[in-house]
C-alpha cells in the first residue's frame, strides 16, 4: 500500500477486530457456513480472510481451496 493514501483502516481498527475474533463471537456463524456450503464458496478478498481461514483450518473439510481467476 501506498504509504500516502489516507485510509479509515489503521493498527488500532485491526486490533480490535483481532479481538473480536478471538472472543469466539462468530464461532456460530462459522458452523453455519459449514453446513450450507456444499461445492463451492468464495472469498471475494473484502477484508483479512477471518472467515475462510477458519473454514481452511478444519480437516473435516476436503475442498480444495485454490485460488482460479
Amino acid at each position: 500500500m501506498n504509504s500516502n493514501t489516507k485510509t479509515i483502516y489503521d493498527k488500532e481498527l485491526f486490533e480490535s477486530r483481532h479481538e473480536i475474533y478471538n472472543s469466539k463471537v462468530y464461532d456460530n456463524l462459522i458452523e453455519e457456513i459449514k453446513y450450507v456450503m456444499h461445492n463451492h464458496i468464495l472469498d471475494a478478498r473484502c477484508g483479512e480472510g477471518y472467515f475462510l481461514n477458519k473454514l481452511y483450518e478444519d480437516k473435516n473439510i476436503k475442498y480444495n481451496f485454490s485460488c482460479k481467476l
